[in-house]
């Protein structure tokens, strides 16, 4: 009964997280040391918890009404964002379980989880889901095999407190490839895939991609069609696209396009509101999050729904009626 009962919780979370019809509509404002440079670029360290966690509230209020699920961080968003009302009861509630920092350099990453926390508080606060962000070059095997341990072990401690996990893997350039940019161009969209088989195998059950395809340098529709297809082949469990910055527009193009290819949809944070962090009064922030960046996600909302691939059509769920008394069955 535990394993079915584990099972049937997951899958209830999952529902939780998507729309109705299966799509992930997914805002993501858990930024914390990004968050800081981008309200304070000349002193972040100076920048007020009340001023961190007021603009978190600002982005929840104005966003999460049209998203069916929020991605927020334990430290400033997810407590300030439950007390004081601005995540509605029907949204899916992510929360991420990493630190902002990471181990080794930046050539050599490995994720952190953050200490005195895990899916267990994860659950216990009623989330929909856990998020796990892992720097990733499966072709760096050594720096790769420890981001799989962590990776394994959250896993592992997802099942136990039977809550699904997000799995967000992101690319970095290599000092080579710091100094010859193109190429991480050529190698991205084989890198982003590989990533994505590589961690499917692990367990996860979502996986939050990048679009193969560099924003840094032109590509046409035929080519980001194919490689998203390329990727949608490798990720082999439901997947959404992380929006990476880029500006909207053209995450908008991208968000198509991989819906096309099989994504269930979109996880997006600075490409829908990073405009915002500009404005100076809580006002005009207000006014643009409230019409340009809650505009920008109904739309995304639209391209979702006419093109993206259901969750549960690459998941495998069991359509056989249950017997009345299998909560008792070990």
């Amino acid at each position: 009964m535990g394993e079915t009962l584990n099972n049937l919780g997951k899958l209830r979370r999952m529902q939780q997280l998507a729309t109705r019809e299966g799509h992930f509509v997914l805002s993501a404002m858990d930024h914390r040391g990004s968050m800081r440079q981008m309200l304070r670029p000349n002193a972040p360290d100076q920048l007020s918890t009340e001023d961190m966690v007021d603009f978190k509230l600002e982005l929840c209020r104005a966003l999460a009404p049209e998203s069916s699920g929020v991605l927020l961080d334990p430290e400033y968003g997810v407590p300030n964002a439950i007390v004081r009302n601005a995540l509605p009861g029907d949204v899916g509630l992510l929360i991420s379980l990493e630190s902002t920092d990471y181990a080794g350099d930046k050539y050599n990453r490995t994720a952190q989880i953050l200490p005195q926390w895990g899916p267990d508080n994860i659950a216990q606060l009623g989330a929909s889901g856990a998020k796990l962000l892992v720097h990733y070059r499966p072709d760096l095997e050594s720096v790769a095999e420890a981001q799989r341990k962590v990776v394994s072990s959250m896993v592992e401690s997802c099942n136990k407190a039977n809550i699904p996990l997000l799995l967000e893997a992101v690319t970095y350039r290599t000092e080579e490839e710091e100094a010859n940019p193109e190429l991480y161009y050529t190698r991205r969209p084989h890198l982003v895939a590989e990533s994505a088989r590589q961690l499917h195998s692990l367990g996860p059950d979502i996986l939050k991609l990048e679009f193969p395809l560099s924003a840094e340098v032109p590509w046409d529709e035929d080519a980001g069609l194919q490689a998203c297809k390329e990727l949608d082949s490798a990720a082999g469990s439901p997947w959404v696209l992380l929006s990476q910055g880029v500006p909207y527009d053209i995450f908008e193009k991208q968000v198509r396009i991989a819906c096309l290819a099989g994504a269930s949809g979109f996880l997006g944070g600075r490409a829908i509101w990073q405009e915002a962090v500009k404005l100076e009064s809580p006002e005009q922030r207000n006014g643009f999050l409230t019409t340009v960046a809650r505009g920008r996600m109904k739309s995304l909302a639209g391209i979702v729904r006419h093109h993206a691939r259901p969750w549960y059509e690459k998941v495998s769920i069991p359509q056989e009626t249950f017997s009345p008394d299998w909560f008792r069955l070990s």
